[in-house]
């Protein structure tokens, strides 16, 4: 360390290679410290008001002159003499520059931003790929377009009600839906500090329609308008074979286009579902109807019976055949049905037949949590591959005319 008195020269801290050079006079506390590589650094050493010995950085040499390192030097003291230690202060300012800075973002972080955030930070760690899906495309389908160019900050009560009105009007079951991510979204951006823990989620209080179930079931006047309808209907063939299958198995729209050859076995006019919506494995004993229309389906290498067109991992996606229904449905001169109506009409339809409620059970895979249900471990197989085709039989006669819907086998 320098022990001359005089205050630093510019040419005395360019020699300088070793140690540390102190400043004196006005510029006491400025220091030039030598680092082992020969790197060289400007500190400001001083006493906070607990009297500890403490030192901040001010810059580089020869990036900082003698001239600029005195300036910073000056600015360091008056700090430590207005507001006491300046390395707390250093770390104030950053903290309120930081706040400044998120302050900023949150002013142009947008409602899109906020789905993104939401669909990749939390759902697609807590749902299986197909919900991340159905998720993300409702939410890019219904939100986005309407309040995804607002700021998060802008959005108000308001906005969020009249979406969740204006989404009612043609799908009251989405519009719940969409409030109930919408809200989760919201919580999501808030958790992550996106916006201020006093920010006001804005789909509280926001009412949605009411929820009733469906009932709709086709008379047997209407199936048989339905049946006539399909096979000249503008759908495409694959659309005609899924809604045949569904009404003769009582399948689910899902389970239909998800169908994979390995799975069937039309010798014995079999079908096998390893795992179904309840969890459970399932077996459709297929009506020589529904054998026949398999048959005429050729097979891909795909695997499945109805591939997707764009790729080859995959089925057609369930959402194509409720397009298409929503498009050409009303063509058939049928009031306000969907392909879900179809399972719902085979339970109803094999209950005016004679069928009874643990056969019906037993075909469409409903699980019968009664008491009497666990203690009847009895499958019931033989009696629903008898009704399945007593079933496909009772479609073939509303076509011809002939059916009567009071006949047991």
């Amino acid at each position: 360390m320098s022990d001359d008195n005089k205050p630093l020269d510019a040419l005395t801290v360019k020699r300088h290679k070793e140690g540390i050079l102190v400043d004196r006079g006005a510029h006491r506390g400025l220091r030039l410290v030598v680092n082992k590589g020969g790197s060289k650094t400007w500190v400001y050493r001083y006493r906070s008001k607990d009297k500890q010995l403490k030192q901040i950085k001010l810059g580089n040499y020869p990036l900082m002159s003698l001239t600029e390192a005195r300036v910073a030097h000056l600015e360091q003291k008056t700090i430590r003499e207005k507001y006491g230690d300046p390395q707390e202060y250093k770390k104030l300012e950053e903290e309120k520059q930081k706040a400044k800075r998120a302050k900023n973002a949150q002013k142009t972080y947008l409602v899109s931003q906020l789905i993104e955030d939401y669909l990749n930070e939390h759902i697609a760690h807590r749902r299986i790929l197909k919900g991340q899906i159905e998720c993300r495309r409702m939410l890019e389908a219904d939100v986005t377009p309407n309040i995804g160019n607002m700021p998060v900050l802008d959005v108000r009560r308001s906005h969020i009600h009249d979406l969740i009105q204006k989404i009612a009007k043609r799908a009251p079951r989405i519009a719940v839906m969409v409030k109930v991510e919408l809200n989760g979204a919201f919580e999501h951006a808030i958790s992550a500090g996106r916006v201020d823990m006093d920010f006001m989620n804005p789909t509280y209080g926001v009412k949605t329609p009411k929820m009733t179930a469906r009932k709709r079931v086709f008379t047997d006047a209407e199936l048989t308008k339905f049946l006539k309808w399909l096979p000249h209907s503008k759908m495409s063939p694959a659309a005609k074979n899924i809604l045949n299958l569904m009404l003769l198995t009582g399948c689910r729209g899902g389970e239909v286009v998800s169908m994979e050859w390995k799975n069937i076995d039309l010798d014995r006019g079999e079908w096998h579902l390893p795992k179904t919506k309840n969890g459970l494995s399932h077996t459709v004993f297929l009506s020589t109807q529904a054998v026949e229309i398999l048959s005429t389906i050729e097979k891909s290498d795909t695997g499945f019976l109805f591939p997707s067109k764009v790729s080859k991992t995959k089925p057609i996606r369930q959402h194509a055949i409720v397009w298409q229904v929503s498009k050409y449905g009303g063509d058939s001169g049928l009031d306000h049905w969907t392909s879900h109506d179809l399972r719902r009409t085979v339970g109803t339809g094999l209950a005016k037949l004679g069928c009874s409620r643990v056969v019906q059970d037993r075909i469409l895979n409903h699980v019968d949590s009664s008491v009497s249900g666990i203690y009847d471990r009895h499958s019931y197989d033989s009696e629903a591959k008898e009704w399945w085709q007593r079933w496909a039989l009772h479609l073939d006669e509303l076509i011809k005319g002939k059916a009567c819907s009071n006949s047991k086998p």
